[in-house]
């Protein structure tokens, strides 16, 4: 058992809901610690890589709203793309649900990123814990205080706060949706999508809850089926599945 570190508050989740807990947290004088399974600063945006990917709010909304921070920032786009916010780039598929498992951990930074730039201009890292996944927390009602177990890649990492905040998305609902189609296809959630054309194979398939003409309209380039998991299916969304169902496998999924 590691020994436990001690916080007056946790945070899971370093995209704009965690940054910005960390951001008040601190100006509070608490003591607080980001737990991320992502190699840097990001959150969802650590992840996102498929076709068309970018923000759905145009910016200025899109943005955290510290003035130390939009003041010097400028964005190329009026909604931009995921290579704009991203932190780092990975030379190979994100590592968490790669089929080899192998060689998984090369990263380097992504220059003119959003969140690159929060990070160095903020002094977040070091507040933060990245490459490690939450296993379990238990409130103690005797000390009134959450315990947190944590795995990364250098081991077991155990902690201890008062408060509690998570800031995260549930991406294995995706991948239990592909486990229980039964296919043993190469399987592509938006949020593991790869770096790199070659590695889609005409017959690997794509899940994505992007129910729009983003990434409907841009899956159609390359040569793999594509499944669209949407809670209800919109006009739009049926428009743009009637424009390309001649040409592609597309399959709308309601959840």
């Amino acid at each position: 058992m590691t020994e436990e570190e001690q916080y007056d508050a946790i945070v899971v989740g370093a995209g704009f809901g965690g940054i910005h807990q960390l951001i008040h947290l601190r100006e509070l004088g608490l003591r607080c610690t980001v737990i991320d399974a992502g190699s840097d600063l990001g959150g969802t945006w650590n992840w996102n890589r498929y076709p068309g990917a970018r923000v759905d709010s145009h910016i200025p909304e899109y943005e955290l709203a510290l003035p130390e921070l939009w003041k010097e920032w400028t964005w190329t786009e009026k909604y931009p793309g995921w290579q704009e916010l991203q932190a780092c780039v990975s030379f190979v598929n994100l590592v968490r649900f790669n089929r080899t498992g192998a060689g998984l951990d090369t990263y380097m930074p992504r220059m003119n990123s959003y969140f690159a730039y929060v990070g160095d201009k903020l002094n977040l890292r070091p507040h933060c814990r990245f490459d490690t996944v939450v296993k379990q927390a238990h409130w103690d009602d005797r000390l009134h205080l959450w315990h947190v177990t944590a795995e990364g890649k250098d081991g077991t990492y155990n902690a201890s706060a008062r408060y509690l905040i998570l800031c995260t998305v549930r991406v294995p609902i995706i991948l239990s949706f592909l486990i229980m189609t039964g296919s043993s296809r190469a399987s592509h959630p938006s949020p593991t999508y790869p770096t790199s054309k070659d590695e889609i194979r005409s017959k690997d398939r794509v899940a994505t809850q992007a129910d729009g003409q983003k990434m409907v309209s841009r899956q159609p380039e390359s040569e793999s089926e594509s499944s669209v998991l949407v809670r209800a299916v919109s006009k739009l969304f049926k428009r743009s599945v009637h424009r390309y169902a001649m040409s592609k496998s597309i399959r709308a999924t309601a959840r």
